[in-house]
C-alpha cells in the first residue's frame, strides 16, 4: 500500500492527502507518454505515482518529480534540507530524456 503526503503545497492537490504508490518502470513512462527523465550516471531507488506527478526517487532523499503538461516532460529536482545548493544544481544538468 502507499503513503499519503499532505497537497496544501500548491499543485492540484488542493489541500487535500495525496495518495503516492510506489509503480513500475512501464507505469511511469505510460504517465509521461513514453518520457520518462532521469538524472544521467544514477540508478533510483523507487519509482512514484503522486497524483498527477511521477517521481523518481534517488538515494538520499533527492527525488526527481516530472509531470506531463501540453505533452511536454516539466521536472523539479529536489532535495532534503542540507543538500548543498551547487551539487543540486549540478545534478539538474545531468536530466536527461
Amino acid at each position: 500500500m502507499g503513503r499519503s503526503v499532505d497537497g496544501a503545497g500548491g499543485g492540484r492537490g488542493g489541500g487535500r492527502s495525496i495518495p503516492i504508490d510506489t509503480i513500475s518502470f512501464t507505469d511511469a513512462m505510460g504517465r509521461l507518454n513514453g518520457r520518462l527523465r532521469l538524472i544521467d550516471g544514477m540508478i533510483p531507488v523507487r519509482l512514484e505515482a503522486h497524483g498527477w506527478y511521477v517521481r523518481v526517487v534517488y538515494p538520499g532523499d533527492l527525488v526527481l518529480r516530472e509531470e506531463l503538461v501540453n505533452g511536454n516532460v516539466e521536472f523539479q529536482l529536489v532535495a532534503s534540507r542540507g543538500f548543498p545548493e551547487d551539487s543540486l544544481a549540478r545534478l539538474r544538468t545531468k536530466v536527461r530524456e
